[in-house]
């Protein structure tokens, strides 16, 4: 899958897409538990954007009709640093083919999602009259009229 870019500054709603462990579509209101966090470091602290669903109750989640989607709020972003992000998350569902009665599964990895500084309106005005590029600028973003 080609990095899509995220900018800070900018709210977001990414879509999360979960399975059970027979790879079958799954959504977070069919889970026990769930559990997400986002971030550029592995060392993220409480530098992470985090969602959750426990006993009926959604934090940073939005169910949709045939989609459910974390939030993300462009202040959280501003504290997290520019770069790829890494995931983490739990899921415990119902399942009377395991001893305790429950699937659980915790994973994490890399994702598509690359986080990048906003652009700022004088770095495009910098390049536009010296015809340089500056590292802050992503000039095919916002220097193309």
């Amino acid at each position: 899958m080609p990095i899509q870019k995220i900018f800070k500054g900018s709210d977001q709603m990414l879509e999360l897409n979960l399975a059970d462990e027979n790879g079958n579509a799954l959504r977070v209101k069919d889970t026990i538990e769930f559990a997400i966090s986002l971030y550029t470091d592995r060392k993220w602290g409480a530098y992470a954007i985090v969602g959750n669903y426990s006993n009926g109750v959604f934090h940073n989640i939005i169910e949709q009709d045939d989609k459910d989607y974390l939030l993300v709020d462009r202040n959280k972003l501003d504290y997290i640093d520019v770069g790829l992000f890494y995931y983490d998350y739990r899921l415990k569902v119902e399942n009377s083919n395991y001893p305790s009665g429950y699937y659980t599964e915790s994973k994490g990895g890399q994702t598509n999602l690359f986080l990048k500084k906003p652009f700022e309106a004088e770095e495009c005005i910098r390049f536009q009259s010296n015809n340089t590029i500056s590292s802050n600028c992503d000039h095919h973003h916002c220097c193309n009229n």
